[in-house]
């Protein structure tokens, strides 16, 4: 009967542990709390960047650096020095000598001479008679006689008139005196004479060259001279 007993108990005690394992269960839901909701931690806004204070002036700009080879402006052309030489050959082919004087400038041109008295417009060199005018800028002119303008001329100073003749591409000069005059010849172009002080003027065209006796003579002529 021993092993019966033990049986018994043993069921009787499992039924006692459900039994009660059960009561406590609904005994736990009946007086448990409802859930608690779990709180998410605060989301932390993002800085914002530090302001320049409102009081400081902005950086200044940098003015634009000049060139440093450029040429000054016209006005700003120094006069050329006198009393002083200068031989110009313009774009076209004219080619003419000036004297700058204190007061004037006096322009040989191949069959006339101009005198023009000085009349600056500001720091820039000019001269003009009305009919006539002369603007310098630096080492090149421009010229204007009645309707003829010639522009583009490149100067050179000189340090004689005989040097200007030379640096318009002459290749001889003759002076003489009672009455005055000078020649100017250029084998290649023309020939230029001046003569009964500077009263009588022309210039021919390209010269023939013809040895005589061991000299060379040029000679050329105008439908109004020949020489």
């Amino acid at each position: 009967m021993a092993g019966p007993v033990r049986r018994a108990g043993a069921l009787l005690l499992l039924v006692f542990s459900v039994a009660t394992t059960g009561c406590g269960g609904e005994g736990g839901r009946e007086g448990a709390s409802p859930p608690q909701a779990t709180a998410s931690p605060p989301t932390q806004a993002p800085e914002p960047p530090p302001s320049q204070p409102a009081d400081e002036p902005p950086a200044p700009e940098s003015p634009p650096s000049q060139p440093a080879d450029e040429p000054p402006a016209r006005d700003s052309q120094p006069p050329p020095a006198v009393p002083s030489s200068w031989a110009y050959t313009c774009s076209e082919g004219l080619r003419f000598i000036v004297h700058f004087r204190e007061d004037e400038a006096q322009i040989d041109l191949p069959s006339r001479s101009l005198r023009l008295p000085s009349a600056r417009r500001g720091q820039a060199p000019a001269y003009t008679d009305g009919a006539g005018s002369l603007s310098v800028a630096g080492s090149s002119a421009t010229l204007q006689v009645g309707n003829e303008h010639h522009g583009g001329c490149a100067g050179e100073k000189a340090d004689s008139p005989e040097d200007a003749a030379r640096r318009l591409g002459f290749d001889f000069r003759g002076i003489g005196q009672e009455p005055g005059w000078l020649v100017d010849v250029d084998l290649d172009r023309e020939i230029r004479w001046v003569g009964s002080y500077g009263e009588v003027r022309f210039a021919t065209g390209r010269p023939e060259t013809r040895e005589d006796g061991g000299a060379v003579v040029w000679q050329a002529r105008t439908s109004d001279h020949a020489i």
